[in-house]
């Protein structure tokens, strides 16, 4: 039962903040492969850095700091666009 208590302070913390996460869908081209992923974030770059994190251990990296290199903006190799 008290189980369900925290369950329900939980949502009324969420209620009372106000914000909610929306989906994001990111195209990122890295060499030859093109991956798509979607996340739910409160922000843009939220979402980029989750999105980064999932290629990164998708690829089997240890360490995604070289993908975020990658992914900096000096190059158009990525797309982040918020989802309806």
């Amino acid at each position: 039962m008290s189980q369900d208590a925290n369950s329900q302070d939980s949502a009324k913390k969420t209620k009372d903040a106000g914000k909610s996460k929306c989906l994001y869908k990111g195209i990122f081209c890295l060499a030859s492969e093109t991956y798509v992923r979607r996340t739910q974030a409160y922000s843009e770059a939220q979402a980029k850095a989750q999105m980064i994190r999932k290629i990164a251990k998708d690829k089997g990296l240890v360490n995604g700091g070289g993908l975020y290199k990658v992914f900096d903006g000096h190059l158009d190799n990525f797309v982040i666009e918020k989802e309806k």
